[in-house]
């Protein structure tokens, strides 16, 4: 998997789980395909109360790890399971090279760093304040994106797709920053969050320009599509 492929594949992968949470499968299992042996478990997730586009991009950070100590491509299966069920309903591959991880990976596992340090500090905020933490789920489908060649229209849409949830997210930490009687260490982890939220969409708005000056600029040859 290059920088090229990761957008398209982690697209491809969003929409898969998306499914998965609409049809209400309850987990999903990636396994690593042994040449003539039985699959090797990964690891699990559960598909309650998820952001498609957050786990797609967990489930490559994990398959990354796992074959980071290998050479070549590596395969991956992604299967479905409905609750109470051995045999899985679904199922999605994925093809990861070893070695190191690609600039987009990279910033979107630090991106996934970030909001979980986020989820972290505000469930122990709102605990002191005698409540209970709230699951978050996202499961509105994506929107359709501007058309661009080949893959770039796939980072392009994933981009986008993570681009609304930043935006949501940095909406509602200005709202709860702007509040009166915030209590001082309640606000400043929400001005450190709300910070957090306008890098990721700084770097986001950035990557975005990069990919619709590529796709406007002239090429002498068509962009393949073709997954390594």
């Amino acid at each position: 998997m290059n920088g090229t492929d990761t957008g398209a594949e982690l697209v491809a992968l969003t929409r898969w789980l998306q499914k998965q949470a609409g049809d209400k499968h309850s987990r999903v299992v990636l396994r690593q395909r042994v040449q003539g042996g039985e699959n090797q478990l990964v690891r699990e997730w559960r598909l309650a109360d998820i952001v498609p586009s957050e786990l797609a991009a967990a489930i490559y950070e994990r398959a990354i790890e796992d074959a980071a100590q290998q050479k070549g491509a590596v395969q991956y299966g992604l299967f479905a399971y409905a609750e109470g069920q051995k045999s899985y309903v679904d199922r999605t591959f994925l093809n990861v090279d070893g070695g190191s991880k690609s600039t987009a990976i990279a910033t979107l596992d630090a991106t996934l760093e970030d909001h979980r340090g986020h989820v972290d500090e505000l469930a122990v905020v709102v605990r002191n304040l005698g409540g209970e933490p709230a699951s978050p789920s996202d499961l509105r489908p994506l929107g359709p994106p501007r058309r661009l060649p080949g893959p770039l229209n796939d980072e392009h849409a994933l981009l986008e797709a993570l681009g609304r949830n930043e935006e949501g997210a940095r909406a509602a930490y200005e709202d709860a920053a702007s509040l009166p009687g915030v209590p001082l260490d309640v606000l400043a982890a929400l001005e450190r969050n709300l910070a957090d939220q306008r890098k990721h969409l700084a770097w986001l708005a950035g990557r975005l320009e990069t990919i619709l000056a590529s796709a406007e600029a002239p090429r002498s040859e068509p962009c393949s599509t073709t997954l390594k």
